[in-house]
């Protein structure tokens, strides 16, 4: 009975584990659902979820629409692909600016 309880504990202790290290992740992932958003409000919620700074040519359209789902995703793909839905932008991750 007692290695029946111990392996019990044991298991309980690492689901603990396991659902902590997956809430962790989510913290650095990005979740968004947006149907014909501007560019400019799809970028004000990914800042949101994480923190960043950006400077955009003034010549791009901010109200450009975008449309996507997206559930955990890594921050500079979701970036990616906000950029590619807004008209098949691109970005450069600048660090220590």
């Amino acid at each position: 009975m007692r290695r029946f309880m111990a392996t019990v504990l044991t298991v309980s202790m690492a689901l603990a584990v396991l659902a902590s290290a997956a809430r962790a992740q989510d913290k650095n992932t990005i979740n968004l659902d947006l149907k014909g958003a501007k560019l400019s409000a799809a970028l004000d919620l990914l800042k949101g979820q994480q923190k960043f700074e950006y400077v955009m040519d003034p010549s791009i359209n901010t109200d450009a629409p975008v449309t996507l789902a997206l559930e955990n995703q890594p921050f500079d793909k979701a970036l990616k692909l906000i950029l590619e839905a807004a008209g098949g932008l691109t970005f450069e991750l600048l660090e220590g600016v």
